[in-house]
């Protein structure tokens, strides 16, 4: 679950820097604004993910999934 929804923040970073860079060439900065906006919420949304993915490598998944039921 954790890897497909990796590839898809992955796949949505990429395609908001494009618009964010289609945007800067057309000179539309309240657009590229909220694009923007946008991808800082997706890359903190990658960085909680890659964390968890590294909380699981670090103590496996028994007791990882043991520390979520709290």
């Amino acid at each position: 679950m954790f890897t497909s929804d990796h590839g898809l923040e992955a796949g949505a970073i990429k395609s908001y820097n494009a618009g964010i860079a289609l945007c800067g060439n057309a000179s539309d900065y309240a657009t590229r604004e909220i694009l923007e906006g946008i991808l800082s919420d997706e890359d903190r949304h990658i960085d909680g993910i890659e964390n968890v993915q590294d909380e699981i490598k670090q103590m496996g998944i028994q007791v990882f999934l043991s520390t979520q039921m709290a």
